[in-house]
């Protein structure tokens, strides 16, 4: 084995076992204490909690855009052929895949943290979905880099 091949499938190795992390801290949901839950929230996104809502809509709106921009350029960097592994449609099933599955995650983290404190299953949703998405771009970012190295 190449020590080109080495590099990049240590590099794939580090960027499969990126913790799910945002801004540099673990994710507030591994916790199951109500109080650390939510000043963990607040904090990692910079909201009050009088607008909880529309911030977590507005920073959906951004993480979502941030993800979209850095998916597409991944694409961009994915090899087309069908000789060449991970290929550009399998990058595409497995976004896919993701999508549906940081959704459901998030329904059943926010369905296990409702009710407490009076929450709603919204906020635990919406919270969720920012922080999953976060940690899927830089994820991607990372892949991406390895893509590019093999070029």
């Amino acid at each position: 084995m190449s020590l080109k091949s080495l590099t990049y499938f240590a590099g794939l190795l580090a960027a499969l076992a990126f913790p799910v992390s945002v801004l540099g801290q673990e994710s507030c949901f591994r916790h199951s204490d109500p109080g650390y839950l939510k000043s963990c929230i607040a904090g990692a996104f910079k909201c009050k909690e009088q607008t909880w809502t529309s911030c977590y809509e507005d920073k959906a709106r951004e993480a979502d855009k941030r993800l979209n921009e850095i998916y597409r350029q991944t694409l961009d960097v994915a090899p087309v052929g069908a000789d060449i592994s991970p290929r550009r449609d399998e990058l595409i099933s497995v976004q896919r895949s993701w999508l549906r599955w940081r959704d459901d995650h998030c329904r059943f983290e926010a369905a296990s943290h409702s009710g407490r404190d009076g929450e709603a299953t919204d906020f635990y949703f919406r919270a969720c979905i920012v922080e999953q998405t976060l940690a899927r771009t830089q994820y991607l970012l990372g892949y991406q880099n390895l893509l590019k190295d093999r070029q």
